[in-house]
């Protein structure tokens, strides 16, 4: 009798559902994958660029300033952001103004306290010192807005509630508190 190489697959009807889960897991992901890459009205021009996060797309810009970061997002979101820089700039005396991890940032002492985003689907206001964001946690409990450890998450700029935002930036200049890791 002859040696054959390899394998042989004996079908049985358990090991073609098997088979058919994997490729419908496979097919599922690769599909994911492709439309996480294909940014929602790209721009010729636009700087931006796209990272893969845990299968979440997360818009990264590549702009030096605050105003050309401005410049780059979606023109619904525009008025809100610049808001959040106005009132940034006014009320976190001693910060400085900076592009870091391809956001808008305010450091104070060498530290990131403040930041803000335009993400794919949601505004995001990054209030890093741990004791203003459990303070004003209950606030923020609200239909739209979800949160982390220092992130605050709105699904539409509308649900920003500027007055909250503003009591938050008082209390980050006024803190001395940690900050998030």
């Amino acid at each position: 009798m002859e040696k054959q190489s390899g394998f042989r697959l004996v079908c049985t009807q358990q090991g073609v559902q098997w088979i058919n889960g994997i490729l419908w897991h496979a097919l599922r992901a690769v599909k994911q994958f492709s439309q996480a890459f294909t940014p929602p009205a790209l721009s010729v021009g636009n700087a931006s660029r796209y990272a893969l996060v845990s299968r979440k797309v997360i818009m990264q810009s590549a702009a030096k300033n605050v105003t050309e970061y401005l410049n780059e997002v979606p023109a619904e979101r525009k008025a809100a952001l610049t808001k959040l820089r106005e009132l940034c700039c006014t009320l976190l005396k001693g910060f400085e103004e900076t592009m870091m991890y391809g956001m808008p940032g305010y450091v104070r002492n060498g530290e990131v306290e403040v930041g803000f985003a335009s993400q794919k689907n949601f505004v995001s206001l990054y209030i890093l010192r741990t004791d203003v964001m459990n303070s004003y946690r209950d606030l923020l409990k609200v239909k739209g807005v979800s949160l982390g450890k220092g992130c605050i998450r709105y699904s539409k700029p509308e649900k920003i509630d500027f007055k909250v935002v503003e009591m938050m930036l008082k209390a980050t200049q006024e803190s001395a508190g940690s900050i998030c890791d």
